[in-house]
């Protein structure tokens, strides 16, 4: 028969989110291209640390106060810089504490463009055509002004995956001064 006595208490690891803080850890981190700041606050009654979940990729773009503690309340600072890039991103952090991991989930909008090839043509007064492309990543209109629609007019559009290809007639002028349109 075997018997073993001790003294020492056993600590069930715990992380709480205090009342009306957000609880990121049901809740994506959601940060507009320009980037900024959030607060993640919990508290926990264990020694704690954060790791990015996919160790193998580079999350330069999102930064932590605080990667590492003991027990107690902590209010970590993620800062996010301003993304220049087409594409949404995201990162995903576990906070461990103890035998508990909870999920971090940060995620930041794409840099919205609208760019279009060429922005000025040069026309004869014989009229002719004009072609241009439009790159973008969000949804856009493409109108000409009332004004103009006497001599302006849209020929064809081609939809392409991202590329779209604008075609447009411009009308022999009978004027002898040169014309602007939009």
């Amino acid at each position: 028969m075997f018997f073993s006595c001790t003294n020492e208490e056993v600590i069930v690891p715990e992380i709480t989110v205090p009342e009306g803080a957000k609880d990121y850890f049901v809740q994506t981190m959601e940060f507009t291209a320009l980037g900024g700041s959030e607060i993640i606050r919990f508290t926990t009654n264990v020694d704690w640390s954060i790791n990015a979940l996919d160790a193998q990729s580079s999350i330069d773009w999102c930064n932590l106060s605080q990667t590492v503690g003991t027990k107690g309340t902590f209010e970590i600072i993620v800062t996010v810089d301003e993304n220049n890039n087409y594409d949404s991103r995201s990162a995903a952090f576990a906070l461990t504490a103890g035998d508990i991991t909870k999920s971090i989930n940060i995620h930041q909008n794409q840099k919205n463009a609208v760019e279009v090839t060429n922005k000025r043509f040069e026309i004869g007064k014989e009229g002719g055509q004009i072609e241009f492309e439009v790159n973008a990543n969000v949804n856009y209109q493409v109108e000409i002004p009332e004004e103009y629609q006497s001599w302006i007019s849209q020929e064809t559009k081609s939809r392409g995956l991202i590329t779209n290809r604008y075609s447009f007639s411009i009308a022999e002028s009978k004027e002898y001064d040169k014309r602007e349109g939009e």
